[in-house]
């Protein structure tokens, strides 16, 4: 379980930190001394500035009055949530590791394994302030690939490596066999947060408005926002609105789950879903 208390206060934050203990002995746990701190996001507390959560690490760094929206051009800050040190040295870890296994497979079985793991960790965090980080990771893992060729043909040379294993493909050279072609961190186009705007509320039969939210964002696969746009937001089984926080379910019309044509497709509702796969009459 991983908590975070945000307040101004320090005082404040001490006494929610203990009001947070009681609450979790009454289930039976506890904080963990040792993961358990106080710190703060923008000046050095106890020799630390920020904190990571989840994989991310939320600091705020001081800048002029000409990069900020402050009071009369005031000194402020801008906060920068990027992908943690701990998570970036993780992941480079596991590709090694994967390129250290595939030594004596084919490159299109290491491009597979590979591809995976390189669009899950970069859909992850394509909603923070990634992209040097994403680019940071392609250069190291084009080292490790380099450290694999090398391995599998030692006596040939580093041109010769290259015309093997790597081609241009759409005025790139990229890892590939050809047919198969390794994924990049950095094709991942980052995907900000867009407030919701202060008159907006789901009960304000605004549903357009949310649906479009809901496509936008970053959570949302790409399919479920094909769909979205489609079914202009609304269910297919009843036509309401499909909202954030909805249980969503494609549902494949003639229950083949490999045919998945738009015409087979449609966005439904969780229940909806289940009417349907409860053999009740699908209008």
């Amino acid at each position: 379980m991983n908590l975070a208390i945000l307040h101004a206060d320090l005082a404040i934050l001490h006494a929610l930190k203990e009001r947070a203990e009681r609450w979790l002995a009454e289930m039976g746990l506890r904080l963990k001394p040792s993961q358990t701190r106080f710190t703060h996001t923008l000046n050095e507390h106890e020799g630390q500035v920020g904190f990571d959560f989840l994989g991310f690490t939320i600091r705020q760094y001081p800048v002029g009055q000409y990069h900020t929206r402050t009071y009369r051009g005031a000194k402020g800050y801008k906060t920068l949530i990027q992908p943690s040190q701990k998570a970036q040295q993780r992941h480079g870890q596991k590709l090694g590791d994967v390129a250290h296994q595939h030594r004596g497979n084919s490159q299109a079985a290491l491009i597979a394994e590979l591809n995976l793991m390189i669009r899950g960790w970069s859909a992850y965090y394509r909603t923070c302030v990634a992209k040097r980080v994403f680019n940071r990771m392609d250069s190291q893992l084009h080292y490790q690939l380099y450290r694999w060729a090398t391995y599998r043909h030692p006596h040939k040379t580093e041109g010769w490596r290259y015309r093997r294993y790597w081609r241009e493909q759409e005025g790139r050279i990229t890892f590939s066999d050809g047919v198969h072609a390794l994924a990049l961190h950095a094709e991942t186009s980052i995907r900000r947060h867009t407030k919701v705007r202060g008159e907006k509320t789901p009960y304000g039969g605004e549903g357009m408005y949310w649906g479009q939210r809901l496509r936008n964002s970053p959570a949302t696969t790409g399919r479920v926002s094909h769909l979205l746009k489609q079914q202009a937001n609304r269910c297919d089984y009843w036509g309401l609105y499909l909202m954030a926080g909805d249980v969503l379910e494609v549902h494949h019309r003639d229950r083949n789950r490999s045919n998945n044509t738009d015409a087979n497709l449609a966005l439904l509702h969780g229940h909806c879903h289940d009417l349907i796969h409860a053999d009740v009459q699908y209008l």
